[in-house]
């Protein structure tokens, strides 16, 4: 829904940018902005994860791979 209403700003600042230059400006700060929230985002979110995730699926691993004692 934002991408839909930056687009009708977009549009009005494409007819005359010099007069619509708040428009262009909020464009292009978003653009700078967005991916380094994204960054610190996926750092905070998801990387941080990886280590208990890794870490539960090798204890899976090795539970379930255990050489099975031969039945005497």
């Amino acid at each position: 829904m934002i991408s839909g209403v930056y687009g009708v700003g977009y549009a009005a600042a494409a007819l005359d940018p010099l007069r619509h230059w708040t428009i262009v400006l909020v464009g292009f700060l978003g653009m700078v902005f967005v991916p380094v929230g994204f960054g610190l985002t996926l750092l905070t979110d998801d990387v941080i994860w990886w280590l208990p995730f890794a870490l539960i699926l090798l204890h899976v691993y090795w539970t379930n791979h255990q050489p099975k004692a031969a039945n005497a």
